[in-house]
């Protein structure tokens, strides 16, 4: 678990539906420091939003590690949307003194939001990732969500 963990992003408009985003988290455990970077090339387009991200990680103690992720949304009405992704890369991990763990990891998600009634909504997402050949994961969630 990590001691602390700050992000910071900035945005900008390129015009003509375009945006660019960039942002870095700091992560502080125990026995290391962990710095990733991520940038995000954006395309708005009538109800549409297309975005591919590349990140890149860095740790003293692991090295560095990349990634590369890609979205589609789609919004209608005014709150309400649906977004798939898909991304991949590497994630380190130290197991011991000397000794990293280097597995490839691939995931897909679907996401979404849609507001019923003007105070009530109900969120979902189905998310599945394989990391390397050590396991592979599934999730669904189904919430509502109620605005004060």
């Amino acid at each position: 678990m990590p001691r602390w963990s700050g992000y910071g992003e900035i945005q900008h408009s390129l015009g003509g539906g375009w945006g660019l985003l960039a942002g870095v988290r700091r992560t502080e455990y125990s026995n290391t420091t962990a710095t990733r970077g991520n940038l995000t090339l954006e395309r708005y387009f009538r109800n549409f939003r297309l975005a591919y991200t590349f990140s890149n990680g860095q740790s003293p103690e692991v090295g560095a590690s990349s990634g590369h992720g890609g979205q589609f949304g789609y919004y209608y009405g005014e709150r309400n949307f649906i977004n798939f992704n898909l991304s991949g890369g590497e994630e380190l991990e130290s197991i011991g003194p000397g000794r990293v763990l280097r597995t490839d990891v691939f995931t897909v998600g679907l996401n979404g939001r849609h507001w019923f009634r003007p105070e009530w909504a109900l969120t979902y997402g189905f998310g599945w990732t394989r990391q390397g050949d050590l396991y592979t994961r599934r999730g669904l969630l189904i919430g509502l969500r109620h605005l004060f």
